[in-house]
């Protein structure tokens, strides 16, 4: 996963898609370079991070 990806939330009924735009910082993200969560903008407008294995990327 990379800045930009399109993914899709895994625990969404709708399986709402949005755009990675960052990686979070919040204090339960593993601190190692790529293993932090990411933030999406989700297709509604929300803004928000999530954890790694409840996204997927849409190819």
């Amino acid at each position: 996963m990379k800045i930009g990806d399109l993914v899709k939330n895994l625990n969404s009924e709708s399986r709402m898609t949005g755009v990675i735009i960052g990686w979070s910082g919040h204090q339960n993200s593993d601190p190692r370079e790529g293993r932090r969560d990411p933030e999406v903008l989700w297709a509604d407008g929300r803004c928000n991070w999530i954890m790694r294995h409840m996204v997927e990327v849409v190819k």
